[in-house]
């Protein structure tokens, strides 16, 4: 043939696979989403959280030469030097390359296949992780990392891209004014905590120096968790989770108004495995409630109220106890009182 090609056919087999010999190696780009073990071209997790990737090379040109791989991630993605593991064909782990981390072309970190490692119709799979870092950027913008190939003497492939996302949302602790106008309530505190595979809590650490308190953490105790203030402007944010169900425990609450009667709780949906139009919705109801109420799509506002005055007593608690007997001695005292009368 008079562009090389080369295939093999057996005139006895009913199908005949045709391998390439002369086209241009590939490279797909994949993310693994923890929740669905799945790989895709999106995913979403803590700040703080490691992340999977996955970069899958397929050699098609029939003189593999000079095959270096190249990975760019963006600013809110830590590369781990020590994750890199590369497979031929699904089956057989190598070590015969070499990395490179620093005076690389522009990218993150660069692996390259001495000539002879690779031939022709081989599936390269590289794996290899990265942290969720400080610098991340919350919402639909996502965290971008790219991979490309170099090969041969100047070829270049279509750079894959995938995109890791983490979410925000806000808080509004308000009262209701005699206007019936919703006002700020400053001063409450509260801390956010999740459910771990064991059902216990895990409360939430933040950043105290940035004022959309982004996630550092998380930790068993309490006391260890950081207390979130509102204040009297303006509404308190959260960002940095990933999707799931949250809890939001006031601790503190001001003179004058009633605490809660129970933990509100937050859940986070999201549709982003994709590298545009990805969206996340946030619901919210008291723990005791029923159904969730839907947050605005774009304000992602958690409204949580305060009322002024004295609560009664809860069902079941000391409160009732000391209202029935109260309640039992006044019935008793108000017989004698009758009886008397009667007989006077």
């Amino acid at each position: 043939l008079s562009n090389g090609a080369i295939c093999s056919i057996g005139t006895t087999d009913k199908e005949v696979t045709i391998n390439e010999k002369n086209g241009a190696p590939t490279v797909d780009k994949e993310v693994l989403e923890d929740s669905t073990n799945t790989y895709g071209k999106g995913n979403d997790a803590d700040v703080g959280d490691t992340v999977t990737f996955r970069a899958t090379i397929k050699v098609t040109d029939g003189d593999p030469k000079n095959y270096v791989l190249h990975d760019k991630m963006s600013n809110g993605l830590t590369f781990k030097e020590d994750s890199i593991a590369v497979k031929v064909n699904d089956t057989t782990p190598i070590t015969n390359y070499t990395v490179k981390y620093t005076n690389t072309d522009k990218c993150t970190f660069e692996i390259s296949f001495p000539n002879g490692t690779l031939h022709t119709n081989d599936k390269v799979v590289v794996t290899y992780s990265a942290t969720i870092n400080s610098n991340a950027v919350v919402g639909t913008a996502g965290n971008e990392n790219e991979t490309w190939l170099k090969y041969g003497n100047n070829g270049e492939t279509t750079h894959g891209k995938t995109k890791t996302y983490t979410w925000s949302f806000n808080i509004f602790k308000y009262f209701t004014d005699s206007n019936n106008d919703m006002r700020y309530l400053a001063n409450v505190e509260f801390v956010l905590y999740r459910k771990n595979a064991d059902d216990k809590a895990e409360y939430a650490k933040f950043d105290s120096n940035n004022n959309n308190n982004k996630l550092t953490g998380w930790t068993e105790t309490k006391d260890d968790a950081t207390r979130l203030t509102t204040n009297a402007t303006s509404t308190v944010t959260v960002e940095g989770l990933d999707e799931g169900t949250y809890f939001l425990k006031e601790i503190t609450t001001p003179d004058g108004f009633n605490g809660l009667t129970s933990d509100v709780e937050v859940q986070i949906d999201s549709s982003c495995n994709t590298l545009n139009g990805a969206t996340y919705m946030v619901q919210y109801k008291m723990v005791n409630e029923e159904g969730f109420t839907d947050t605005d799509d774009e304000e992602k506002v958690v409204p949580i109220e305060n009322k002024r005055g004295t609560t009664l007593p809860g069902t079941g608690g000391i409160g009732t106890t000391i209202f029935y007997v109260v309640g039992g001695g006044l019935m008793v005292a108000a017989a004698i009182l009758l009886i008397t009368k009667k007989r006077m």
